[in-house]
């Protein structure tokens, strides 16, 4: 259901959440995803779920930004001139 959601409903909408490492984010915290899963389930809602996707997300955006490759300001100097 999990990547269902990712994969057709999120990229459908911003191609780039196609590429997020989410599955290793839950895979991570496999437990808690199963918890919620088992929440939604017995309440016939999937906001815990979609909340917690939601997070997810985030956390692997944040990750994305803090591990990306800041550019070289003296390169950016050098080319300029």
């Amino acid at each position: 259901m999990g990547r269902l959601w990712q994969t057709l409903m999120l990229s459908q909408w911003r191609a780039e959440l196609a590429w997020l490492p989410v599955e290793t984010l839950i895979h991570n915290q496999q437990q808690d995803y199963y918890n919620v899963l088992g929440i939604c389930d017995r309440a016939s809602d999937c906001t815990p779920f979609v909340e917690f996707m939601l997070a997810k997300l985030r956390e692997a955006l944040e990750e994305n930004v803090q591990t990306r490759v800041k550019p070289n300001v003296a390169m950016s100097v050098e080319m300029s001139v």
